[in-house]
């Protein structure tokens, strides 16, 4: 009686582990590109860090590289919990992508418990909400090269209040499940005093993905205790049309602390398209910025094209070319190698 009382704990104790499944993924890019942008005094709007070195050869990362650690358990009854962490990071430095190199997960830290009935519960440091819809509106995805729109052009050159850049700390939010093409992120971030000099942030993401069609809308708003208080809002549509997809944004972005009018209300245009071609993908984007008062209008046009040489890795090169009004132009070439894993 006693060894079936032993045998039987320890069949229960298998079945249990089996019934919760877990695994953990190792992922990670690692991009390497030699760039120049000419002199010129016109902005190609690329990360601070790779703007400032005009008229010079440069070796940089054109797409964000990274080291991820993804972990996954199945907790059964169609409920699972999960967590991500994201190092960025400068392969031609050995440095960390993160301004002044204080964040070492900058890409991302997030816990999150999901059903498949009720959707997403997460929480940590991760984009802002309305952050996912520009990417959307970018045939070039954000990365870090001389033809992407990133986010000032789709997203109005907006900035987390009391942060900088795209990313909330403390925050917490729901996703919900894809209805009839239809999902909704709602989320919220405590300012905790003066650890980011911020209030409050609050966004949502409401987009329809339906065969070929996108359709997005992004909102967003922060506050610091300075009484600084910034918005967001961007409207995207994709479309897949046999191998030509086809991208749209609108954005404005609103800061009624800045110094100047022009700082104080943006609108923001783009266009592009991404068509297979050769084995591989040509990118095309135009973006333009329309600061209040129309001073300082930009407007940038980049081509690109990505070639896989396996299911991994990519070599890719680009051109691109910016004005501002009463600046000179700018141009940028650049080719690049991809590796993920």
């Amino acid at each position: 009686m006693k060894r079936f009382f032993f045998l039987s704990t320890a069949c229960l104790g298998v079945a249990g582990a089996a019934a919760a499944q877990s695994s953990v993924t190792i992922y990670g890019v690692i991009d390497q590109t030699v760039s120049r942008v000419s002199g010129g005094s016109s902005s190609l709007y690329m990360p601070p860090a790779i703007e400032a070195k005009h008229d010079m050869w440069v070796l940089k990362a054109g797409d964000p590289s990274r080291l991820g650690f993804r972990g996954v358990e199945d907790l059964g009854g169609g409920w699972s919990a999960g967590f991500q962490l994201e190092h960025r990071l400068m392969p031609d430095t050995g440095t960390t992508d993160s301004p002044g190199g204080s964040t070492f997960w900058q890409g991302r830290s997030l816990v999150w418990l999901r059903s498949d009935r009720f959707g997403e519960v997460f929480a940590g440091r991760d984009n802002f909400a309305a952050f996912f819809n520009g990417v959307q509106a970018d045939p070039f995805l954000f990365d870090y090269g001389v033809a992407a729109l990133g986010p000032d052009f789709t997203l109005a050159r907006y900035t987390v209040a009391g942060e900088g850049g795209s990313r909330v700390s403390n925050q917490a939010g729901w996703r919900s499940p894809r209805l009839g093409g239809v999902a909704l992120t709602l989320s919220m971030a405590a300012g905790e005093g003066s650890s980011t000099g911020r209030r409050r942030n609050e966004g949502l993401n409401l987009n329809y993905q339906q065969g070929p069609l996108y359709l997005g809308l992004g909102w967003d708003r922060g506050a610091t205790l300075a009484g600084e208080d910034r918005s967001l809002i961007n409207v995207t549509a994709s479309y897949v049309l046999g191998s030509v997809k086809l991208f749209g944004n609108i954005a404005r972005s609103r800061n009624e602390a800045a110094t100047t009018p022009a700082g104080q209300r943006i609108r923001a245009y783009n266009a592009g398209l991404t068509v297979a071609a050769g084995g591989g993908l040509v990118k095309l984007a135009i973006g333009r910025l329309a600061p209040q008062g129309g001073a300082s209008d930009s407007t940038k046009l980049g081509l690109g094209y990505e070639y896989p040489l396996s299911k991994r890795t990519a070599i890719r090169a680009a051109l691109a070319t910016g004005k501002t009004e009463g600046q000179s132009r700018t141009n940028g070439c650049e080719a690049g190698l991809r590796v993920t894993f």
